[in-house]
């Protein structure tokens, strides 16, 4: 990857499914200062996902699919209050983060 671009592989993890199953690609490319972001389904997700649309923002289809104007998760967000700096989504390096929870659903006994 270079400085510029960012590409994070999607997985979901769906018993349904069969578990991990690999949905696509985010990229996240800076272009001329501006940030750019975009989602791929994988070439097997509408396969496996048996044409699964994630968000009505990504359209199933093969290529890369970009959110439209006033949707980008890169917009700014509240301003911080303690220095009043807007910061965008995407702000925060990847390994910064806290890994999500494996299982958001209870167990049923």
């Amino acid at each position: 990857m270079s400085a510029d671009r960012d590409t994070v592989q999607v997985v979901l993890d769906w018993t349904a499914l069969g578990g991990q199953q690999l949905l696509g690609e985010l990229h996240h490319d800076r272009l001329r200062g501006q940030s750019v972001v975009a989602f791929e389904y994988a070439p097997n997700w509408f396969a496996v996902g048996r044409g699964l649309q994630l968000d009505p923002e990504l359209p199933l289809g093969p290529g890369r699919t970009w959110p439209r104007r006033g949707t980008s998760p890169t917009q700014p967000l509240a301003p911080n209050p303690q220095t009043g700096e807007h910061r965008a989504a995407f702000s925060e390096p990847a390994h910064a983060r806290r890994p999500a929870a494996r299982n958001h659903f209870p167990s049923r006994n």
